[in-house]
């Protein structure tokens, strides 16, 4: 073919080649129908990989100073950078290289050779297949030596290696040459946006989602979801080392192919195949948590490494990082009336935690596609609390208190691990996951009166449960034609709860009695049945809509001396997700969806509130609360990949909103008090601070402004949702000094007052200064790191004020008045940290 032609080339994630037609430029390129789209493909075997496209180009039309491609062809969406083309004709096409950033899901490519036409089209099927095939993608060996060579680039300050092209932003290993990052997590913080998603060292799993379902973690490894609930994607990116990574793939809105539904970003860390040669990390941390007492110790250790088609990572930790807490609160009671001090409490608490946490996860590939994930996760984590309240009668001076020691030992263990398939044109994935816990809390408090002539008494509070999830989800996802993609599954489900209350009371004799506690034990199950389905649509080039629905049958049963309860729910959750990519640089999105809570079966039973010193009485008959969701968020990112722009509006409505209920005058529980609704804007921004000079500084913000409404079950008054706050922003600052080797991080959060409401109660809470974390890294070796951080530096005070009534709120007696400040000891905590 001697003319020079420019394609149009529409590929998407799910069709692997939707056409190619042959279009003529402004130049009158001159149009050849004589190929068809069969004997296009004829030629893509023997074009893989990038480098051998290039190799087959003619001398002629090689660019002089290339030797191959610049960057991996992998990546979905990924800029692909190929040699200029020096075409002879007059008739060249206007672009100076023969491709050029993209609109997802569209490209135009410009070729001077029928050869450099069936490049461009196999590796733009190399490009969008990998979430197409629904399968773990990594880069092949031909593009190792490209990505090795990208990891000592400089770093994308000005977005040389990051392709923001619409709703993906792909970042190569490159990009983070310049920040000194040795893990997944660090990759993170330094991504315009993703800081959030990446939760501070030693936070604990939450593990209260419903199932497993579609929702949760928003940062997936090599396109998949890890399969298990208390191993939590954020300490698993902490212990990954950085050189595994290939590239990282920011995903805004809805796209096909994925293991989770948007909940406005999903991050995709993209792993070397063979990038794990036997290597590990390891940390030792000393903090400072007391005011009288050593600091204490902690460590982690992680090792990975590939056998054949086996790839696995190992860790142990001892600590946490977050070893303890110490804090301080006075308490004064005033009289209703005139304001009078009637009593001061002062307040010591300290808590030191020993944890020992041991994980495994590995990865199988097997053959046909077969691919094989495990992972596990052991722990034996210990808390121990000792508080001191001295009470001071104001008006005879005289000083009693007591002392408190609480003791919890929580051992757990979860087992999951999932299979996927090719199963003929589609993927079949199946996962299961097995977990159980055991817990058990005792707390002995010793009550020292103000006469010393008087023994003080002693009681006992003992609460021993445990608690099973055992999940079985199973899945089938295919592409379908104009790159629809439809996902069919089932999940089961099986929660169990084994819990009972004791409360030990010493008597005159000195003997502990048993006190009578109603609903102090019981055995809970939920079976959940759940069939779902996915479908993936795009409208258009630039709009795309997800819709989903949940269908569940649950059955809840609660079996105990006091309560013998059986239920039956339907629940049925639809959900949308429309992705509107306006530009490349803007993007709107909505999403509309119902969703089901999962129930905390500790609030079935009787618990003991160590807060206010009581017994709470539990609710058999606590049903999941549901809500509507509507938001909607417009999404603007910078040129150069200096940051993104978003502003976010939502409206929650609930059903069976869960806050307190009167189970009796004097007496409340958790229950379902009826409707409720939440509503706001967010404003968030992440920027790069190159304009101002600071090449490798970023700064994240968030502000969000939102109001609540419910119907109070006491009095019957509209009032805000139990501690939902109007105002709440933070803001995270990066910097990394190359020359020196160092980087630091600031982290501020600052909430406005939030507000209760009980039967005999009415409070308000507010953080008076920002809560502050302030993070040093130093290099001192290639494989060696100096880590300090500082928490809580400003002690996070908080002041509460409450209103407490005689008998029932309803009844307008007010009993007394007390304020309350609270204010944490500042941590220091430093450690080194190093490879091996």
């Amino acid at each position: 073919m001697n003319g020079h032609q420019c394609l149009d080339i529409t590929a998407d994630f799910n069709v692997q080649y939707k056409r190619l037609k042959q279009v003529s430029n402004r130049d009158n390129c001159r149009q050849d129908a004589t190929r068809t789209v069969s004997e296009w493909t004829k030629l893509i075997p023997s074009y893989l990989t990038p480098a051998a496209m290039h190799n087959r180009l003619p001398e002629a039309n090689r660019h002089p100073e290339e030797s191959g491609v610049q960057q991996s062809m992998i990546a979905p969406r990924h800029k692909i950078q190929w040699p200029a083309f020096n075409c002879s004709d007059s008739r060249r096409c206007r672009t100076e290289r023969c491709s050029r950033r993209h609109r997802w899901p569209s490209l135009t490519l410009c070729a001077c050779s029928t050869r450099s036409v069936a490049s461009a089209a196999a590796a733009l099927l190399i490009a969008f297949s990998p979430l197409a095939a629904h399968a773990v993608s990594k880069s092949s060996p031909e593009t190792q030596d490209e990505q090795l060579a990208l990891d000592g680039a400089p770093a994308g300050t000005e977005g040389e290696n990051a392709d923001s092209t619409g709703s993906i932003v792909v970042y190569d290993a490159g990009y983070f040459a310049a920040y000194g990052v040795s893990s997944v997590a660090d990759m993170l913080r330094w991504i315009p946006g993703t800081a959030a998603l990446v939760p501070r060292d030693g936070n604990a799993p939450s593990g209260n989602a419903r199932g497993f379902g579609s929702g949760g973690d928003q940062i997936l490894l090599d396109g998949k979801r890890l399969s298990g609930k208390a191993t939590d994607i954020g300490s698993v990116v902490q212990r990954m080392k950085a050189e595994r990574v290939a590239r990282i793939e920011v995903i805004r809105g809805t796209a096909p192919g994925l293991e989770v539904q948007s909940q406005g970003i999903i991050v995709n860390v993209v792993l070397i195949e063979g990038g794990s040669t036997g290597s590990g990390a390891w940390q030792v941390h000393y903090g400072d948590y007391f005011a009288r007492s050593p600091g204490k110790f902690d460590g982690r250790v992680s090792y990975s490494n590939e056998v054949g088609p086996l790839s696995y990572l190992l860790s142990a930790e001892s600590g946490p990082l977050n070893r303890g807490t110490y804090f301080t609160r006075n308490e004064d009671i005033f009289s209703p009336g005139d304001g009078q001090v009637l009593e001061r409490r002062l307040y010591v608490e300290q808590t030191i935690q020993h944890d020992r946490i041991f994980t495994a996860a590995g990865t199988l590939q097997g053959s046909n596609g077969r691919i094989l994930n495990l992972n596990a996760r052991l722990a034996d984590l210990q808390r121990e609390t000792d508080r001191n309240i001295a009470t001071t009668d104001a008006f005879t001076a005289e000083t009693g208190g007591s002392n408190s020691l609480l003791d919890t030992d929580n051992k757990s263990w979860e087992i999951g691990g999932d299979l996927e398939q090719r199963l003929g044109g589609g993927a079949l994935k199946t996962r299961l996951i097995v977990a159980e816990s055991d817990s058990l809390t005792s707390e002995l408090t010793t009550l020292t009166l103000a006469n010393p002539d008087v023994p003080g008494t002693e009681t006992i509070v003992l609460t021993d449960q445990d608690s099973t999830e055992t999940i079985l989800r199973t899945s089938f996802s295919s592409s379908l034609s104009d790159g629809r993609n439809v996902e069919l599954g089932a999940e089961v489900a099986r929660n169990t709860l084994q819990k009972a209350v004791t409360f030990l009371e010493q008597d005159a004799t000195g003997e502990f009695i048993p006190v009578d506690i109603f609903n102090a034990d019981g055995n809970v199950e939920e079976l959940r049945y759940e069939a779902f389905g996915r479908h993936y649509w795009p409208l258009r080039n630039d709009i795309a809509l997800e819709s989903a629905i949940n269908i569940e049958y649950s059955n809840i049963s609660q079996v105990g001396a006091d309560v013998d309860d059986d239920r039956t729910f339907v629940f049925i959750n639809p959900r949308f997700d429309l992705r509107w990519d306006i530009s490349d640089q803007a993007q709107l999105r909505s999403t509309l969806a119902r969703s089901t809570s999962q129930l905390d079966f500790s609030n079935f039973v009787a618990s003991f509130d160590r807060e206010d010193v009581e017994i709470d009485a539990g609710n058999p008959g606590l049903e999941p609360q549901k809500v509507w969701a509507l938001q909607m968020t417009y999404e603007h990112q910078l040129a150069n990949d200096r940051g993104t722009m978003a502003a976010r509006a939502f409206y929650n409505d609930y059903d069976d909103h869960i806050d307190k209920v009167a189970i009796s005058s004097t007496a409340s529980a958790p229950g379902n008090i009826g409707d409720a609704r939440l509503y706001g804007i967010e404003f968030k921004s992440s920027l790069r601070l190159d304009y101002i000079g600071l090449n490798t500084a970023v700064v994240d913000a968030t502000y969000r402004v939102q109001n609540s409404e419910t119907l109070d079950p006491f009095t019957g008054e509209q009032r805000p949702m139990r501690n939902v706050v109007t105002h709440w922003w933070s803001l995270q600052w990066r910097h990394d000094i190359p020359d020196w080797r160092f980087n630091y991080a600031l982290d501020l959060d600052w909430t406005a007052d939030a507000f209760q409401q009980d039967i005999n109660f009415r409070q308000k809470q507010s953080l008076r200064k920002p809560s502050a974390f302030i993070t040093g890294q130093l290099q001192l070796t290639d494989n060696l790191m100096l880590w300090l951080q500082g928490r809580v530096i400003f002690g996070d005070p908080r002041r509460r004020m409450r209103d407490v009534y005689a008998g029932n709120i309803t009844d307008g007696v007010l009993l007394q008045q007390e304020s309350r400040l609270q204010e944490f000891r500042p941590e220091t905590i430093v450690g080194l940290r190093g490879r091996f």
